[in-house]
């Protein structure tokens, strides 16, 4: 099997399999390259509900890319926003 047809077999798996496949394959990049595998810390803590969210969340923003926003004023955005959110707040008094 080529490896064009590798990824499309890999495509073309639902979300449980995918996940499946990327434990497995982790776990056999790390018996195979040993110590010279990156270490991803990070995927190591999450649970499998997280690293299917994960990949769900990944495939919506590729068939929604619409629904994105750009990195580019991320912090400008959110000061927008938490801005808005203390005045309301303050607004409220306080509460």
């Amino acid at each position: 099997m080529s490896v064009q047809e590798l990824e499309i077999q890999v495509q073309s798996l639902s979300l449980d399999e995918l996940a499946q496949f990327i434990h497995w394959f982790e776990a056999y990049r790390r018996q195979v390259l040993g110590e010279f595998a990156e270490v991803d810390d990070w995927e190591e803590h999450l649970t499998e509900a997280q690293k299917l969210d994960l990949l769900r969340r990944v495939e919506f923003a590729k068939t929604h890319p619409e629904g994105l926003e750009p990195w580019e004023g991320t912090t400008e955005r959110i000061r927008q926003r938490l801005h808005a959110f203390r005045a309301e707040k303050a607004a409220r008094g306080g509460k």
